[in-house]
């Protein structure tokens, strides 16, 4: 059966991407071609889907997205995202905005919230929330904080949202959706980093695997790792050879 897959880090316009990343010309198409060829279940979209500032100018790439193969789709925002905290000064009143405009099956937003699926009598919840990651080398300034306070907020809200509905819709796997790593053990190297969200989704004890982008340096990215319970795995599709990768077999 095709199953649960994620990408991250699409970065449209194209253009950005190879000219940012040195991606191939025709990256894009060949994430499409690759889910074509898999037809997945689910597709869940890590975050760095659009650069722009304005949601009114990028309608065009977000119905690339929307349209990729994949009976189901869920996404969160990433650093990139710019045009989804645009839709308000209030983090709040811009989540609700994205509740408003992305909230069907073909396209839904995960962030701040949680959802469950049914696949071949198979149910599985899914949260989410954008995370966030100091520079290690950089005292964190008053927006950061704040910044990181509202997303550790929306990740307790997605997680205790999902809580609550495996109460009574007893889920095979759970499933969070983030764009930052939650944890620096995804990277080989010892570095010192914040350790709070992945702790918010231990305490929970729920969640089963972890689905991040945000990270493009190869050479220190662990593409999957296992911290304790949890099963860490980094979607972003240059460190996947622009295909996606499976997380779950229904």
């Amino acid at each position: 059966m095709p199953g649960i897959f994620a990408i991250s880090d699409p970065h449209l316009p194209t253009q950005t991407q190879i000219s940012k990343y040195g991606a191939p010309s025709d990256y894009f198409q060949q994430v499409s071609n690759h889910l074509e060829q898999i037809n997945p279940d689910v597709l869940l979209i890590a975050g760095d889907l659009v650069w722009g500032s304005d949601i009114s100018e990028i309608q065009a790439e977000l119905d690339l997205l929307r349209e990729l193969p994949g009976k189901l789709k869920f996404f969160i925002e990433g650093n990139h995202d710019i045009w989804v905290d645009r839709l308000s000064t209030s983090y709040s009143e811009a989540q609700q905005k994205m509740y408003e405009r992305f909230s069907t099956s073909k396209f839904f937003y995960i962030g701040g919230r949680a959802s469950i699926v049914s696949i071949n009598s198979i149910k599985v919840g899914i949260c989410g929330a954008r995370g966030f990651a100091f520079d290690p080398y950089e005292k964190p300034i008053e927006d950061e904080l704040l910044f990181r306070k509202n997303e550790l907020e929306s990740l307790d809200k997605s997680l205790f949202e999902l809580k609550n509905i495996i109460k009574t819709e007893h889920t095979t796997i759970n499933l969070c959706l983030m764009h930052y790593p939650p944890t620096v053990s995804v990277f080989k190297n010892h570095r010192i980093g914040d350790e709070e969200f992945i702790k918010h989704i231990y305490d929970t004890e729920i969640i089963n695997k972890v689905i991040f982008g945000h990270v493009h340096i190869d050479e220190i990215l662990r593409l999957y790792t296992k911290k304790e319970k949890i099963e860490l795995y980094c979607a972003t599709i240059d460190r996947n050879n622009y295909n996606a990768i499976k997380v779950f077999d229904i």
